[in-house]
């Protein structure tokens, strides 16, 4: 990513000029405008953008195809302030209603808010730690749209709305629960109700077979169709959202998650868990997921989604007085649980299998990576424990496929830690193959 200003992006700029204040247009017909305004007077100009490494070369320059706006105002010596102000606004938008009409003003604004947003401040030996810690604050604030709460994939880069990716959780360990709920309740109002036949697994022979089609049960009943691309997203949407209630407790919002959590494991169990053995394959469901395949077979991720959402459905089910709904989910827990502890949990190493075959000779994959171990049903979370204290570099840096905190990772579900200091991270490489899901389906 280029850090300044690339040039080429300027193509089809339009530029309109009001007295001081400009409107630059990305395309000829574009309805949004990035509109400036400076609080000194100056001298107005449409450039090429090609030669933008020299300001002064810059100024005396004509547009021709790639047209920038700049501008030349005076400096006065001494003491001397000068605001800019520059904001995304309606094309037609009268000049005089946009804060940027008044830069001294959006700027102290600008200050104000920005010192609000900083929820948790810390005072270390270390400055770079302590600015850190504000940054988070202001990165987290940023992800989130507003009218409705929408969290997006990244504040910069990749700044599209997307279900489920693991930023929600940043907002509820800095307190903005009304966000979390608010994303909760515009998504779970999106959910599938009616699966219009979708029953069984489709792969879609123009994606090579390896995603789902559009007439798959992936896409019926249960699943939420907005913002997840070609991703298993939702199960992390889940798992957030879920630990936010836990934080606050809100009946509001254990009123919207209760319905949509039982649509969404009943999802979960007819598209990952069709056998019924209690383990649930994993669908490009966790952020490094791109390139791991599971051959279909039951895997650790989405078992351990789906166990911690069982827990959850069953502590709201009890809170109603739902006695039934409460067993069937604590007994749908318990299976997956016991799945996990006798198919994939291999004793002598300490750790989750990657996953089982679905096929063959149903052989468990104990090459596991880091996020099979930061689960929420540790069966021997000490044997663990021992593992990490043998598993690090000469260096003293945590191998990836160690854990920094047994007792911690064994109640988080996977994705939910990050290790800052890990390396040598395992990866299984995708090659062209089969449509998982319609194994583990059958389809």
């Amino acid at each position: 990513m280029n850090l300044g200003i690339d040039p080429e992006r300027c193509s089809g700029n339009r530029i309109i000029f009001e007295g001081q204040a400009f409107r630059l247009f990305p395309t000829a017909d574009a309805p949004q405008a990035a509109v400036g305004y400076c609080n000194r007077e100056g001298e107005l100009h449409v450039a090429q953008a090609s030669t933008q490494s020299r300001p002064r070369q810059l100024f005396d320059t004509t547009a021709r195809d790639l047209p920038i706006t700049c501008g030349l105002i005076d400096l006065r010596p001494d003491d001397d302030s000068i605001f800019w102000a520059i904001q995304s606004a309606s094309g037609g938008a009268a000049f005089s209603t946009l804060p940027v009409a008044t830069p001294e003003k959006a700027f102290q604004d600008g200050f104000d808010y920005l010192q609000t947003v900083e929820r948790v401040q810390i005072h270390t030996p270390d400055p770079r730690l302590d600015a850190a810690v504000a940054a988070v604050c202001h990165t987290i604030d940023a992800n989130c749209l507003r009218d409705p709460y929408i969290f997006r994939h990244g504040s910069m880069a990749f700044s599209i709305p997307f279900l489920g990716w693991r930023v929600i959780c940043g907002a509820t360990a800095l307190g903005w629960h009304e966000r979390v709920k608010g994303d909760a309740a515009y998504y779970a109002a999106l959910q599938v109700t009616d699966g219009g036949g979708r029953t069984q697994a489709q792969p879609d022979p123009d994606k090579r077979l390896c995603v789902q089609g559009p007439e798959s049960r992936f896409y019926g009943r249960g699943h939420i169709p907005r913002d997840t691309h070609m991703y298993n997203t939702q199960s992390q949407f889940f798992d957030q959202v879920i630990r936010d209630w836990r934080a606050t407790g809100d009946a509001e919002m254990e009123k919207i998650l209760r319905p949509a959590l039982e649509l969404h494991l009943e999802w979960v169990r007819e598209c990952f868990d069709p056998d019924d053995d209690g383990l649930y394959e994993s669908y490009i469901n966790t952020l490094p997921t791109d390139s791991v395949w599971y051959n279909g077979g039951g895997s650790v991720e989405e078992s351990a989604y789906a166990y911690y959402a069982h827990v959850a459905a069953t502590d709201m089910a009890r809170r109603a007085g739902d006695a039934n709904a409460a067993a069937r989910h604590q007994q749908r827990a318990d299976k997956i649980r016991q799945a996990l502890a006798e198919k994939l949990w291999l004793a002598d190493r300490g750790h989750y299998g990657l996953y089982i075959e679905q096929g063959g000779h149903g052989r468990v994959h104990s090459d596991a990576w880091v996020y099979s171990e930061f689960l929420p049903s540790m069966p021997a979370w000490p044997r663990l424990s021992s593992r990490c204290k043998r598993s690090t570099t000469p260096s003293g840096h945590w191998n990836a496929s160690a854990c920094p905190s047994a007792v911690k990772c064994a109640s988080l579900p996977i994705g939910s830690v990050e290790v800052v200091r890990a390396r040598h991270v395992r990866r299984r490489s995708l090659r062209p193959g089969p449509c998982l899901f319609s194994n583990r389906l059958g389809g």
